[in-house]
């Protein structure tokens, strides 16, 4: 994974749909223009902290089209893996002005999660105790989804270590999200795992936060 090329071919491994491969090409389109490179093979770990800078530059007459390359660059990344240099690029859209474009930064960890456990895990401790209520929300969600997943054993080991450093809020906010799992039903293989994990994490919790 060496340049913008390779990250947009992986992409398409992942089979997104058309209309989001249309606008992943547009958005490749449009930086090369900025950048004024020939190709997305010549946006090298050289270029990933000017790329979403180089899209606002694009959209500058339009911060809603700006947001949508951004976020469409955010879901290649998030598939990937934030990892081999796309983390500078990743982290800058996790600070975008955009709560929105944040929001959905972090969420799109969710697709590689379990292949990239200790980077997803990184992130998400980053936000247990963040200001934004809405990314310790998205973390919460990227532990859920880690709970239903063949990860369950090491994200339990984290989850045992966080409530012995006393943080009952985030414990609340991921019997939260795996309710919600439980009350939808639409998936009942997740139904059924989320649970067995909001049964586990009541039980370690020892009902102290459980409603």
């Amino acid at each position: 994974m060496q340049n913008l090329q390779d990250l947009y071919d992986y992409y398409m491994t992942t089979k997104p749909s058309q209309g989001k491969l249309k606008s992943a090409s547009s958005m490749l389109i449009h930086v090369c223009k900025v950048l004024n490179l020939a190709s997305p093979e010549d946006i090298t770990i050289d270029y990933y902290n000017e790329i979403a800078a180089a899209i606002d530059q694009y959209h500058k007459a339009s911060e809603n089209l700006a947001i949508q390359d951004k976020s469409i660059l955010a879901e290649m990344i998030g598939r990937y893996g934030p990892k081999n240099g796309w983390e500078k690029t990743f982290n800058i859209l996790l600070s975008d002005k955009d709560s929105n474009l944040n929001q959905f930064t972090l969420h799109s960890l969710e697709y590689s999660s379990q292949e990239n456990f200790p980077i997803t895990l990184s992130y998400i401790e980053k936000y247990i105790n963040h200001h934004d209520r809405l990314m310790r929300h998205v973390s919460a969600h990227l532990v859920c989804h880690l709970l239903c997943s063949e990860r369950i054993e090491d994200i339990k080991i984290k989850i045992l270590d966080w409530i012995k450093k006393g943080n009952d809020e985030f414990s609340k906010s991921i019997c939260d999200c795996l309710e919600g799992v439980i009350k939808n039903k639409t998936n009942l293989k997740n139904t059924a795992r989320s649970q067995a994990a909001f049964d586990w994490l009541s039980d370690q919790l020892d009902n102290k936060i459980i409603d």
